[in-house]
This record gives structure tokens, C-alpha cells and sequence, in this order.
């Protein structure tokens, strides 16, 4: 409870209180209810107290205040009453004819000057009001006005319109609720009946105050009818506003209100929120509730005052979210490997892992090129399970593994009777069971003609039309396509078209071949069978010499081989495929023969590209060019800077031309003619793998 001091004057003629304190004490009263105590005290008295202790205090005038401040410590508590009056004794004024000249008469001279002041306010200003003074004669006056004072009114006037004591007017009362930061419905309501009662100095005041008070009613409503718990604070978890979702979510019981919420919540860390930036949806498990928590700080004048926070229990749709997964999982719907899941320490494969995590977190197409067996559809699984759309379906579909009569109806659907042999339900087509998720294409160069322009339509209009119906379907799916064909080169065949091509490698990808990935063979053959095996010498240099032309899935079906085939933990020549041990063989042969005639040749070729400045520009461009020949794509300026830049490598179409220059002139390249572009001569082959020992 607060208390409110009200000082006021004794009637010095009579020597007794005067009626204006129990007045305002009754106003006030009437208003704050049990909220407030007001304790009256009189200035001809104040000598024999020894301070005034209130929250508030209130003088009627400011020529009042240099007589308190003795008592009072702190000054920010004086407030000066504002004072107005009863409306039903203010519109009697209204009936005086204009320009009519009215004796205005209070206790004193300063009071009667403001009590004019006072009518002037209110709006009384069709009358000319005469301030009463000592000794003057006002016979030619007929009406007097008063507030409470009628015996200090002239015997002679005829016709006196007493006001009665002026009352508290609303903006004071205003200014105690926002000192002492009261805010109650009863008390809203209760300044909604003082205002009908009152002629308030502010213009408008009432009409305005009620409608405000509507509008709080009606956003308190919405805010109780949301499900979503809404709490609003200032910055140090003070409470300025809930809602019942909130108390309910958190099993709250009694008012909180300007109380701190790390006081209410003791086992929930709220101070970690109240002093972190702002929060979007974040997900928080409290007393096994799963909660989505925002935060957003709202700033007014370049300070922060308030802190808005909405939490909404999602442990249902949590619930939802669990049974979808277990749904997707029975029709293979979802995408089991991550990022995690992908094994490597090559350099090349961890660049490549880093540029996929980027180009994940958005939803534009990505064209993944790669060998067969590089582990594409991993990629795109990894991809869409660090999407936005990682709760979402992950439908994948090969191209190349689909009759061309199966491939469209498996892609749009189709309604019931829509040919011979439809089922007679109908079916949904795979782009519409991975609507919101990811739809995976391997081997998109397979997809015929035909379906290539119905594919460019759902890229373009986000939409599809299944066989035999007319009507379109909106699909909202992210695109993953992979493929181990040039398919650059079959635009300029007119095997594959070319504007599909365009808005399929918005986001090109490249895989690297397993044979690039020095550094990760033996470790994935590690990974593959488990540990299980010693590797004789001989056995790792036949395997990191070996081409793998299928790639990692190669070396998978070599693990399943020597499980089947070892009867130790040992691995022996004994025990690998001849076709390994042969193609190494040669590939050996031809390297011993090159190394044992071109060392020097290969040390003096590094130090005249050394002296030029350009070693590191040579090798990047050598391996770019070594990946577009793997992928069989056109090695000319255009692209090797385009695969440059995507590598992070950037460097100047006259740089590129420079080095090419001067690879060729050392017999490192050649160049073919139209498109083809340029191409490793064996000698350059020779030095890629001289540079890369080098580095080693």
C-alpha cells in the first residue's frame, strides 16, 4: 500500500482546517480504493513534525512549496493539485448571457485569481471575470461566482452560482498512478466514473481515456485468447505484462505482475535471455515441455526499454513431428546421412563439404556433378538434412534406373483411369510427396527430351499437372540434381536442353573422384570393414595407386570381397582382385618409367614457373583442368575461371590466359580445337603428381 501526504491551509480567521484536504482526501479515495493511505497535514502546523515520510506528496500551489521542502528529503515526490470542477455546477455558468461581467470571489486574492484561471481552463470564456479586491465597490455587478465561499460574496449581489470546492482534476491523478506505477482494471473503471463527474482541464480527455481503455480491454482479450505465452519486461526481468498462456505454460498460479521474472521462474535460466541478443526460435526443453522461444528488444529513443518475449509449447507438435518421421521412414521418405556422415581428411572433399553447408541453408537448385560412385545422393542427403526443410520428405529418384513410360507418371502422378494399368485410386506423383522437403534427380542427363520441358515448367512455375487431369498442383520443393555426364556438351548436341541446363546449375557442385582423395582411400577401406584387417605394405601402394574408376562404391564392394574371402586379419596380394593389381601395375610401370627420366626436367619446370611467379597459379589451374576432364566437361577460359572463382581462387581472364601460355609452352598441355579447350598431356599429368609429393 502507498501513502499520499496533502497539505493544505487552515482558514486563519477561524483557526480551523480548511475543507479543500478532506475534499482531495475523498477524490483520492474514491479513485485508488484500498491501493493508498492519505494522511492530511496543515502548513500553519508543519513545525511540529519532523519530516514528511510519504511516497507522495501534494501542495495546492507552487508559491506552497519552498514552505514544505524543510520536511521533505526527497523532492521528486511534490506534486502541485491540479484543480477543476463538478460539471453539473459548471454548466450553470453556460446559461450567463455574453459578454455579461461575473465577481468572482474565493478566501483570498491568489486563490480567486486562480479559480479564474481555473474557469478559463474549463473552457468559460463568454463572460468577463472580475477578480474581487479589498475595499472596491461592485453594486453594478449582479452575479457573483464562488467556489465554497458564499460569506466572502458582497451583501449586495443579487444572484450568486456557488461552484462548491473545487475537486482533483484527472491529469494529477494521472501523474500518482504513473509515479507509483499502479495499474488495476478496478481503478480504470473507477477513473471512467470521476471523469463524468468532472470538468477536466485537458480537452478531450474523457473521450479519449475511454476509448484507451477500451483498446487495453480489447488487446488484454486478444492477448488471453492467444495460445502463445507473451511476456513483456523492461531490462532487468521486471514484469510489465503476461498473459495466461504464459502462466499456464509455465504452471503459474498467482499474479506476477511487477514482479521479476528470475524470481517467479528459479528453475528455468532466464537471466541467460534476458541479457542475449535477440531470439528466433529457439527450441528449449523445460519440465519436459518442448518450448519455441522468440525474443525481441523494443528500443524507444535509443534505449532499450523493454524486452518481448513469446513462447509457444510445441511439445504436440513435437509429438506430430515424430510420428511424420517414423511415417517417412516406412516409405524410405527421409534422409538418413549428414554432414557428419561423410568420412574424409582430404583437403579437396573438405572444401568441397564446407561450399555444400553453405549453398545448404537456402533454397535454390543444385546441380551436383561427380563419377559414378562419388557418393552424390550422400551429398544431397547430407544437404537437405542441414536445410530449413530437414523435417521435410527427402524423395529421391533415378533417372537412369527408370523406363522412359514409368519416369513421368513417377515424377507428376497421375489421376484414376488415366491409362491401362493406373491404379484406380490414382497416384501422387513424387514431387508432390516431397512438397515443402527436397526432391533428389540423379543422373538428370538420363531424363529424355520430353520430360526435360515438363521438369523446366515445375522450375519455373512451381507447379505440376498430373497425367489425365487439368488442373495444376503448387509444389513448394527444393531441387537436388546429380550427374556424372557433360551435360554442356550435350546442350551443344541438343541432348539436353538448353534452358533446363540454366536453372539446374544455379549452385554447381562438384564431387572429387575417390583417386583425388589420396589421403582418404585407406582410411575409408578402414571404415568400410570395420578395422577388422592388417594391410601388408605392398596392399596400401596397389590400393592408393589403384585408378578406382567406380569410385568409393568400388571400394565398398572391395571390402564386402576380402570379408567374404580372408580368413585372418591379415590382407596379402593374395587377396586382391588381378584387375587391381594389373591396372596398378601398369599405371606403376608408366610412373617409375616417367619419374625415373623427368625428376630433373620436373624440378627445372618448377623453378621457371617459381621464377615466373605463377607455381601456385599453375597447380590450381593443372587440377581444374584434371576435374573437368574427369567430368567430361569443356576445359576452355570460360570455365576454368568459373571453377576458379567457385574454389575461391580468383583470378584474371589475362592471368589465366598467361599461365595457360606458358603450360603449354612447356609441354604441360594441349590444346584442342572449338570448345574442347585444353587437356593434360601426359608430362602434365606427371608434374600434378610431382607437385603434390612435393607439397607432401
Amino acid at each position: 500500500m502507498y501513502s499520499i501526504a496533502l497539505i493544505t491551509e487552515t482558514i486563519k480567521k477561524k483557526n480551523i482546517p480548511s475543507s479543500t484536504g478532506n475534499i482531495l482526501k475523498t477524490n483520492l479515495n474514491e479513485i485508488l480504493e484500498d491501493k493508498i493511505t492519505v494522511n492530511n497535514y496543515y502548513l500553519d502546523n508543519l513545525d511540529k513534525i519532523n519530516e514528511i515520510k510519504e511516497d507522495i506528496i501534494l501542495v495546492m500551489t507552487r508559491e506552497k512549496i519552498d514552505k514544505i521542502k524543510p520536511y521533505v528529503k526527497n523532492k521528486n515526490k511534490i506534486i502541485i493539485t491540479e484543480r477543476t470542477f463538478l460539471s453539473n455546477n459548471i454548466y450553470k455558468l453556460f446559461e450567463i448571457k455574453e459578454n455579461e461581467s461575473v465577481l468572482v470571489v474565493n478566501d483570498c486574492y491568489d486563490t480567486t485569481l486562480e479559480t479564474i484561471n481555473a474557469l478559463y481552463q474549463t473552457g468559460i470564456k463568454h463572460i468577463k471575470l472580475i477578480p474581487i479586491e479589498n475595499n472596491k465597490d461592485y453594486k453594478n455587478i449582479k452575479i457573483a461566482i464562488t467556489p465554497g465561499e458564499k460569506e466572502h460574496v458582497p451583501k449586495y449581489i443579487e444572484n450568486i452560482i456557488d461552484l462548491g470546492s473545487r475537486v482533483m482534476d484527472i491529469s494529477t491523478i494521472f501523474r500518482i498512478l504513473s509515479i507509483l506505477k499502479i495499474d488495476d482494471y478496478n481503478i480504470q473503471n473507477n477513473i471512467i466514473k470521476y471523469l463524468e463527474k468532472i470538468v477536466s482541464k485537458n480537452t478531450g480527455i474523457k473521450e479519449n481515456y475511454k476509448n484507451l481503455i477500451i483498446k487495453m480491454k480489447e488487446l488484454d482479450l486478444l492477448l488471453d485468447l492467444s495460445k502463445e505465452g507473451i511476456l513483456l519486461t523492461d531490462i532487468s526481468g521486471n514484469i510489465i505484462e503476461c498473459n495466461e498462456s504464459f502462466k499456464k505454460i509455465f504452471s503459474i498460479s498467482t499474479k506476477i505482475k511487477n514482479k521479476n521474472i528470475k524470481n517467479i521462474l528459479k528453475d528455468f535460466d532466464f537471466k541467460n535471455y534476458l541479457n542475449s541478443n535477440e531470439i528466433k526460435n529457439e527450441i528449449i526443453i523445460y519440465k519436459n515441455k518442448y518450448l519455441n522461444l522468440n525474443k525481441k528488444d523494443l528500443i524507444y529513443f535509443d534505449n532499450q526499454n523493454r524486452l518481448f518475449f513469446s513462447i509457444d509449447d510445441i511439445t504436440h507438435i513435437k509429438h506430430l513431428e515424430q510420428n511424420l518421421s517414423k511415417k517417412l521412414r516406412k516409405k524410405g521418405q527421409i534422409a538418413k546421412y549428414t554432414f557428419d556422415s561423410i568420412i574424409t581428411k582430404s583437403d579437396i572433399m573438405k572444401k568441397t563439404i564446407d561450399i555444400a553447408k553453405k549453398i545448404s541453408k537456402n533454397n535454390m537448385t543444385i546441380l551436383i556433378r561427380g563419377e559414378s560412385g562419388t557418393g552424390k545422393e550422400v551429398l544431397a542427403q547430407a544437404i537437405h538434412n542441414n536445410s530449413t526443410r530437414s523435417s521435410q520428405p527427402f524423395v529421391a529418384l533415378n533417372c537412369a534406373a527408370m523406363p522412359e513410360n514409368l519416369l513421368e507418371s513417377e515424377l507428376f502422378g497421375y489421376t484414376k483411369g488415366s491409362f491401362t494399368g493406373a491404379l484406380k485410386q490414382g497416384k501422387q506423383g513424387l514431387f508432390e510427396q516431397a512438397n515443402n522437403g527436397t526432391i533428389f534427380l540423379d543422373e538428370i542427363g538420363d531424363m529424355p527430351l520430353h520430360l526435360q520441358t515438363k521438369l523446366l515448367r515445375v522450375l519455373q512455375e512451381r507447379q505440376v499437372m498430373p497425367i489425365g487431369s487439368n488442373e495444376v498442383i503448387d509444389i513448394d520443393v527444393r531441387i537436388i540434381a546429380a550427374t556424372h555426364r557433360n551435360l554442356l556438351s550435350m546442350v551443344e548436341t541438343q541432348k539436353f536442353r538448353n534452358d533446363l541446363y540454366y536453372r539446374l546449375n544455379v549452385l554447381p557442385l562438384n564431387l572429387p573422384p575417390l583417386k583425388d582423395r589420396f589421403d582418404d582411400i585407406i582410411l575409408l577401406f578402414n571404415e568400410f570393414s570395420n578395422f577388422k584387417y592388417e594391410l601388408d605394405d605392398k596392399v596400401i601402394s596397389y590400393l592408393l595407386n589403384y585408378n578406382w574408376p567406380g569410385n568409393i562404391r568400388e571400394l565398398m564392394n572391395l571390402t564386402s570381397y576380402i570379408n567374404a574371402l580372408c580368413e585372418n586379419n591379415k590382407v596379402d596380394l593374395s587377396i586382391l582382385p588381378k584387375h587391381i593389381i594389373k591396372n596398378t601395375e601398369v599405371n606403376s610401370k608408366l610412373n617409375d618409367e616417367i619419374k625415373s627420366t623427368s625428376d630433373d626436367d620436373f624440378k627445372q619446370i618448377f623453378n621457371i614457373l617459381n621464377l615466373k611467379g605463377i607455381e601456385n597459379e599453375s597447380m590450381n589451374i593443372l587440377n581444374i583442368i584434371l576435374q573437368l576432364q574427369n567430368l567430361n566437361i569443356s576445359s576452355g577460359r570460360k570455365n576454368i575461371s568459373l571453377y576458379l572463382n567457385q574454389n575461391e581462387l580468383n583470378l584474371s581472364d589475362s592471368k589465366i590466359r598467361k599461365v595457360l601460355e606458358i603450360l603449354k609452352n612447356l609441354n604441360l598441355l594441349e590444346s584442342k580445337r572449338g570448345r574442347a579447350g585444353h587437356k593434360l598431356t601426359n608430362q602434365g599429368f606427371h608434374f600434378l603428381n610431382y607437385l603434390k609429393n612435393k607439397k607432401k
